[in-house]
C-alpha cells in the first residue's frame, strides 16, 4: 500500500524524519520536532531511505498503517489489525531477520507500533556457569551437608545436596525451556553458592538477554520454573517427612532449635499433620525433608508478585506497569508490617523495596490480552504461592 510521504527537517537542530503527509515542499510545521520542539520544514516528498523502507514494508504487510513517523533513531506507526496478536507476532519474526524489534502499545491516538534497532546480545562465558555449579555442589554437599548438618555422614549429605540441586536445576530448566519456546535469549543458570551451615546455596538465576515478546511468554517464563520445582519438591518433601522423627522437644538442626526462628511453608505443615496426626514442634528433619523445606520457601519467595521476580513476571502479564508497580510497593510495605510476626520479613521487605522493586517494563506486546490457558497458569501459580506461604509455628 502506497502512502504519501514527506521528508521533514528541523530548522533548529537538524533532526530529520519521514512522515505520512500530503503537505507540499516548503511547508512549515511549528514546534513539531520531537527532539527540540523546533520548527520542521518539508524538504522533499515521495522517497524513504531503503533501511527505513524495509521496516515500513514489514509493518505494512501485517497491519493497516494510518500514520507514521520514521527516523534513524526510532520509528512509530499508527496501525490497526483484525488479529493484532498474530499480526504482531509475525511482524516480530520479520523484524528479527533485519535487526529490529518492535513494541505494541496503546497510545492516545490508538494502536501504535514502536520500532528500534535490536539491542546487542552479549555472549556468556559458560565456564562461569560450570564453575558456579561445582562450587554450589561443594557448599551444599561439603559445607552444609557433610561438615555441619549431618556430622560427616556421606549418605545424608549426598541426599540433601542431590535433592536440593536436582530441584533447583529443574526450576531453572523450566525457565530455559520456556525461553527457547518463546525465542527469548537467555543465559544458562548461574547457581549461587554460599558457605552457610543450613542451606549451602541461595538458589540460581537465569538472565534474560533479549526482550520478552508477549504477555503469554511473560506468564510462561515466570510460572515454568516455580511450578516445575514445586511439583518435584512435593514427593521429595513428603518422603523426607515420613523418615523424619519427632524428638520430643524442639525442631533441631545442628543441635539447635529452629521452630521459633523459621516459619514453615503451609503445605509442609499440612504434610506433617497428615503423617504424624499433629503439627510437631519437635521434628528432626530427614535430609530430603530439609531440602524440600528450603525449596518450598524459595518457591514462595520467587512467586512474590513483585518487581522482576518470577511472580512479578506473572503479575505483570495481567496488570499494566503502573498497577503492577503499586502492587510491588504495597507488598514491600506489607512485609515491613509482618516483621511484627517474624523479623526475617524485614530483609525481604528491604530487598523488594530497594533492589527488585523498580517498574517492570513488561512484554513487547503490552496490549493483547492473555489466553484463558495462561490465566489458568497464573491461577495455578497463585495456588502454589499460597501453599508455600511461610507460617511461624508459634501462632498455633
Amino acid at each position: 500500500m502506497d502512502q504519501p510521504v514527506g521528508k521533514h527537517e528541523c530548522l533548529a537542530c537538524g533532526h530529520t524524519d519521514y512522515r505520512m503527509t500530503n503537505s507540499p515542499i516548503g511547508e512549515l510545521f511549528e514546534e513539531s520536532c520531537p527532539k527540540c520542539e523546533g520548527d520542521m520544514l518539508v524538504q522533499s516528498r515521495g522517497e524513504i531511505p531503503e533501511k527505513l523502507e524495509t521496516v515500513k514494508r514489514s509493518v505494512d504487510e501485517h497491519f493497516k498503517i494510518w500514520d507514521f513517523k520514521l527516523s534513524v533513531e526510532n520509528m512509530e506507526f499508527l496501525v490497526e489489525s483484525d488479529d493484532q496478536k498474530k499480526s504482531f507476532s509475525n511482524l516480530l519474526d520479520d523484524l528479527r531477520n533485519v535487526g529490529y524489534i518492535a513494541r505494541l502499545v496503546e497510545s492516545r491516538k490508538g494502536l501504535s507500533i514502536q520500532v528500534e534497532k535490536s539491542p546487542e546480545v552479549g555472549k556468556s562465558n559458560v565456564w562461569i556457569n560450570v564453575g558456579l555449579l561445582f562450587a554450589t555442589i561443594a557448599t551444599t554437599f561439603g559445607v552444609a551437608g557433610y561438615w555441619f548438618l549431618y556430622g560427616k555422614n556421606v549418605l545424608n549429605a549426598a541426599l540433601f545436596s542431590l535433592s536440593l540441586m536436582t530441584v533447583l536445576a529443574a526450576h531453572e530448566l523450566g525457565h530455559k525451556i520456556s525461553a527457547w519456546k518463546n525465542r527469548v535469549e537467555a543465559s544458562w543458570p548461574y547457581f549461587i553458592p554460599i558457605p552457610h551451615p543450613f542451606i549451602g546455596t541461595l538458589g540460581a538465576v537465569i538472565k534474560n538477554k533479549s526482550p520478552i515478546p508477549s504477555r503469554e511468554a511473560l506468564a510462561e517464563l515466570g510460572a515454568s520454573g516455580p511450578l516445575l520445582g514445586f511439583f518435584l519438591a512435593i514427593p521429595i518433601t513428603f518422603t523426607g517427612l515420613i523418615f523424619s522423627q519427632p524428638t520430643g522437644g524442639e525442631t533441631f538442626l545442628l543441635g539447635h532449635s529452629v521452630s521459633q526462628s523459621l516459619p514453615m511453608p503451609l503445605i509442609y505443615i499440612l504434610f506433617e499433620k497428615s503423617i504424624f496426626g499433629y503439627i510437631p514442634t519437635a521434628l528432626s528433619p530427614h535430609p530430603l525433608a530439609w531440602s524440600g523445606f528450603i525449596i518450598l520457601l524459595v518457591t514462595w519467595l520467587n512467586l512474590l508478585p513483585t518487581g522482576q521476580l518470577d511472580g512479578g513476571h506473572i503479575a505483570r502479564s495481567l496488570l499494566n506497569q503502573n498497577k503492577h508497580f503499586i502492587l510491588t510497593r504495597t507488598i514491600g510495605f506489607a512485609l515491613l508490617f509482618l516483621t511484627l510476626i517474624w523479623n526475617g520479613f524485614l530483609i525481604l521487605a528491604l530487598f523488594i523495596l530497594f533492589i527488585v522493586g523498580n517498574p517492570h517494563p513488561g512484554a513487547l506486546d503490552n496490549v493483547s490480552k492473555l489466553k484463558n490457558s495462561h490465566k489458568i497458569l497464573a491461577v495455578s501459580s497463585l495456588i502454589v504461592f499460597i501453599l508455600c506461604f511461610p507460617i511461624p509455628l508459634w501462632i498455633f
